[in-house]
């Protein structure tokens, strides 16, 4: 409360109500009753008139509403209202609401309850005084910043938003900036095929029977029995999981497994195994014939009428000035391939060839694992490779997953697991050489046929699985040829990626020279020592491009745990953990209410969930030894700007730049953690990773083709269940 009591109501004349100093003031600048309205200009002019209130040199009148606190006089003060200027949504004038009358109460119960009604506004204004007494005792709690050893205390000041844009970059982000992106994301898109009508026209032939025509051919031709190659109602039905009937036609789950492999059409190959010496030691790989498994895709009737054939360019304005990304036939790699083909063969359909792997553990104690191998294309719309329920993925092959403990010497053995892998994957992707430069005939659900290139395209891993792939030695950047202890200092998006034809000269050299000469050449080239690794001779492929993010290991499980350990060193984990249990409940909120710091083997979700509150439980914490926490809550919020916008659906050149400021921002920030001793370095090639984001959505298109659960979710789906069975 005031130190000088409470204030005297003021009472309108105009509606007869009565009003704090503060609550008549805003009652006059808003009332559209003619009444109080002519009373405000009456006000206006008479301020205007005073001449108490005009400075000398006839300047205008200040605009500022004079303090209510004065300890002088109790006397009101009138002041000049500010005009209503609009608000978020835009400028008004009084008549957009002329419909609209204030409620103004019965006249005889107004009468009545008059003085509760003014003794009500005194309280309210005063529990609003109190609230602003203790809002400015609760600003200077936090110690402010000293000029050592914390650099950017010499340009906070007191009450400065943490996200106002600062001279350099590190504040928030620019919002006309990001108004004027999501605006193109709204906006009508102008789309630019592939010049010529040549790519991916279809053979001149006559339509083929789809694969429902032909399974429905074939059943009636042998049988007018509708469920065939079943007896009865009752047989198909108890093939859907009714175990109660009987009568069947089989008699046991064999004999079951064989008539749906073969005679329904499931248009998935068989498995084949194969044997393979390395070492002395005899591995069995099984795996499908990569061609046919790219015809049973392609030929799928439930995708007939989404596939795509031919690249295309998306634009935001008829001008072709920002571009659009979505999905793999808008980025740069298709056209591009397409061009080069094109020149040699007209009428090309490529086929991108999207291949991804993860470990998986098969039983939940002892260490039976499998190593499968998945395969589809980017030919189908993003939203069904990403479900796995949507059969959009193929499970390709089955790796082996022996450690060769055999091998006593542990980077022979290393060697020997790298040339393994890459001797499975030669042997699975085999056919794609010659496939890839001549083409194959392949059908779509509709019955058209094209001719089909295969291109290996896009490959997707976790970290060590990247490494392996590109044969890069472990803690350098599977992409580029930063050197290692450059990693995480710095961010440059337009960083060139390894050079292939170098690489590429470095591995011929097994064949030519002595096994210490090609050791060398690859030492030199930034590159192991693999004899002939999977994508050597595969064709138009350039492995350090197809080296895609991956938003679950690099950012959820990488750069966001890192944050959420440092966040822990920094505050402490009792602090955290008790804002934690304080958040209130809210939609789309996970609550840990026993916290955050004491988690054990956190899953991703668990980390995006995080992720929603995170920045909260900074926000006015104060860092110990009286560091300012600017810097700190810049850093987190850039890297959740980041987050979010590398998952957007659609990105156009605006948004793009919007991720790259995000990520300046981030590295322009990150050295609290330095300052504070959390840190010592951040040379972190997940956090660098980031940087090759940008470069591969122009390529492939957004990131958003994989959630966080899809890895969960394939492998429950095609592996695991198969497995166990």
């Amino acid at each position: 409360m005031s130190a000088r009591g409470p204030e005297k109501p003021k009472f309108c004349t105009g509606c007869h109500k009565s009003y704090t100093f503060s609550g008549y003031e805003s009652h006059l600048q808003q009332t559209t009753k003619s009444a109080c309205v002519a009373i405000r200009l009456a006000e206006a002019s008479r301020h205007l008139q005073s001449p108490s209130l005009s400075p000398a040199g006839g300047s205008p009148p200040s605009t500022s509403s004079p303090s209510i606190h004065g300890a002088d006089s109790d006397k009101d003060e009138d002041v000049q209202p500010v005009a209503f200027e609009g608000d978020y949504y835009g400028s008004y004038s009084a008549d957009d609401f002329d419909d609209f009358d204030e409620y103004d109460g019965d006249s005889e119960e107004a009468s009545k309850n008059e003085e509760e009604q003014r003794q009500e506004a005194l309280e309210e204004d005063d529990d609003a005084e109190a609230d602003a007494a203790n809002l400015e005792d609760e600003t200077g709690w936090e110690p402010c910043a000293p000029q050592q050893p914390v650099s950017e205390s010499a340009d906070y000041h007191p009450g400065q938003d943490d996200n106002a844009p600062m001279p350099d970059g590190r504040g928030g982000p620019d919002r006309a900036a990001q108004s004027r992106a999501h605006q193109h994301l709204r906006s009508k898109m102008f789309a630019v095929p592939f010049p010529g009508n040549h790519a991916g026209s279809p053979i001149d032939r006559p339509r083929e029977r789809s694969a429902y025509e032909t399974y429905q051919a074939h059943i009636d031709s042998v049988n007018a029995n509708p469920y065939a190659p079943f007896i009865s109602a009752m047989d198909w039905k108890f093939a859907r999981s009714l175990p109660e009937l009987l009568g069947l036609s089989y008699k046991n789950s064999c004999e079951l497994n064989a008539i749906i492999d073969n005679q329904l059409s499931s248009g998935r190959p068989r498995f084949v195994r194969r044997k393979i010496v390395v070492a002395g030691e005899v591995f069995e790989i099984f795996y499908r014939d990569i061609l046919q498994c790219i015809r049973a895709l392609y030929g799928d009737p439930e995708f007939a009428d989404l596939l795509v054939f031919v690249p295309e360019k998306h634009y935001t304005d008829a001008g072709h000035t920002s571009r659009v990304y979505f999905d793999v036939h808008t980025g740069k790699w298709w056209w591009e391939t397409q061009k080069q083909i094109e020149k040699r063969m007209p009428g090309t359909t490529i086929l991108p060839v999207i291949i991804s792997s993860d470990k998986t553990q098969l039983t939940v104690f002892g260490s039976k694992t499998a190593y499968p191998v998945y395969m589809t294309l980017g030919n189908l719309p993003k939203d069904i490779r990403r479900k796995p329920s949507r059969r959009g993925q193929i499970l390709l092959a089955y790796l082996p997953t022996s450690r060769l403990e055999h091998i006593k010497n542990k980077a022979a053995r290393r060697r020997t697991l790298a040339n393994l892998f890459h001797a499975c994957m030669a042997h699975v992707l085999a056919p794609l050489k010659k496939a890839g430069i001549d083409g194959i005939e392949v059908t779509s659900g509709d019955g058209v046929t094209r001719r089909g290139h295969p291109i290996f395209a896009m490959y997707i891993g976790d970290y060590p699985k990247q490494l392996l792939v590109t044969c890069c030695k472990n803690g350098t950047c599977p992409k580029c040829d930063i050197p290692r202890d450059d990693i995480g200092a710095t961010t440059d998006s337009a960083r060139p990626l390894r050079n292939l034809e170098k690489i590429m000269n470095a591995l011929a050299k097994f064949d030519s020279d002595s096994p210490t000469a090609f050791s060398k050449a690859c030492r030199d080239a930034g590159v192991k020592p693999i004899v002939n690794p999977f994508w050597k001779d595969l064709p138009y492929a350039d492995v350090y491009q197809s080296i895609t993010p991956d938003i679950l290991h690099q950012l959820y499980q990488g750069v966001i745990k890192h944050i959420v350990s440092w966040l822990k060193s920094a505050y402490g984990p009792d602090e955290l953990d008790a804002r934690c249990r304080r958040l209130p409940p809210n939609h789309q909120i996970r609550l840990f209410f026993k916290g955050i710091t004491t988690l054990q083997r956190v899953t991703g979700k668990e980390h995006a969930d995080m992720c929603r509150f995170v920045l909260a439980l900074i926000i006015g914490l104060p860092l110990p030894g009286e560091y300012s926490s600017v810097r700190l809550v810049r850093t987190v919020r850039a890297l959740l700007d980041f987050l979010y916008l590398a998952q957007y659906p659609a990105h156009t050149s605006d948004t793009l730049k919007l991720l790259e400021d995000a990520l300046h921002r981030l590295h322009t920030n990150k050295d609290i953690f330095v300052d504070l001793g959390v840190r010592q370095h951040f040379k972190l090639p997940k956090l660098h990773s980031l940087d090759h984001y940008v470069q591969s959505i122009k390529l492939f298109g957004t990131t958003d083709y994989r959630t966080i659960n899809s890895n969960d979710k394939l492998r429950t789906e095609v592996s695991e269940r198969g497995l166990r069975v």
